[in-house]
């Protein structure tokens, strides 16, 4: 019986972890700016059917590019759509860092 670890699932684990708090840390922003509780955003649900218009999207760009310490292409944000969409391109920013 071999106790070797995976380093494949390790790392899967990792990155799965890492979404998961980019998916709640992006639903706790967007709540605070549209004063809904975080429970009733769904990460698959479009933003724009929650009201988050351009005026607050333009604040969470700037929270992402806080948190991310690097800009953050407004227009990629805005095709991205969802939570789980703004959590794979901040993923994508901090890859290879």
């Amino acid at each position: 019986m071999s106790n070797a670890v995976d380093p494949a699932a390790l790392t899967a684990r990792a990155e799965q972890r890492d979404m998961d708090e980019l998916r709640r840390w992006l639903t706790a922003r967007i709540a605070f700016y549209l004063d809904i509780d975080a429970g009733s955003i769904d990460p698959d649900t479009d933003l724009a059917s929650y009201g988050l218009d351009s005026v607050y999207a333009l604040s969470v760009v700037s929270d992402m590019q806080d948190r991310l310490g690097q800009d953050v292409d407004e227009t990629a944000v805005r095709r991205c759509g969802d939570v789980n969409g703004l959590a794979r391109y901040m993923r994508s920013l901090t890859d290879g860092r």
